[in-house]
């Protein structure tokens, strides 16, 4: 039945999606990726197919590949800080550790990240054991301006925390719970003083 799915669909990027999902749920990696190789064919310069086809690559275990298309897609769209950090992500997953922390530090000093591509980054770094950075990006983002509205510190403290539990510093994620625990009860006390 794929099969017959596949000649019937072979120019149409929603269903040969679809079609690629149920050839990996069937277990079956070659045809899924064929299948995903033919919808980045049919529109090799959408920043939105490059970052799926680099997805279902890294499910497929093809680091290469998913690499390549996230680099073409980062060139295609520099603008697009979060899939900078994905990027960065894959190249630190793949190894490529100084080359992603270099994208990780350009990122950081672009001052142009959202509050979760922050979030994102801390994490992937401390996922990696670059805690340094992890825990720079934080501060950076907690001084930042745009992000003193107490949701934004809020997150900020639990990202905190969670960083220093990862490593083993219980005290210090204690801290940050408590800190973001009177920001949570200021906020919730707030519209009736």
């Amino acid at each position: 039945i794929l099969e017959e799915a596949a000649q019937i669909v072979s120019n149409d990027i929603p269903l040969l999606k679809l079609l690629s999902e149920a050839y990996l749920k069937a277990d079956l990696p070659s045809a899924a990726l064929q299948t995903v190789q033919k919808v980045l064919n049919l529109s090799p310069s959408s920043v939105e197919t490059l970052a799926w086809y680099a997805e279902k690559n890294l499910e497929l275990k093809q680091q290469h590949e998913a690499l390549q298309a996230l680099r073409r897609a980062v060139e295609i769209s520099p603008e697009d800080t979060n899939l900078q950090v994905h990027y960065a992500h894959v190249l630190m997953q793949s190894g490529q550790r100084s080359q992603a922390v270099r994208l990780y530090l350009q990122l950081l000093h672009s001052n142009q990240l959202q509050l979760e591509d922050i979030i994102l980054s801390a994490e992937n770094l401390t996922q990696h054991g670059e805690v340094d950075l992890a825990l720079t990006f934080l501060q950076t983002a907690q001084k930042n301006s745009r992000f003193f509205a107490s949701d934004d510190q809020y997150q900020i403290l639990l990202c905190f925390a969670k960083v220093c539990q990862q490593v083993g510093d219980l005290q210090s994620g204690l801290k940050y719970i408590e800190q973001a625990l009177q920001i949570k009860s200021d906020s919730i006390t707030e519209p009736y003083k």
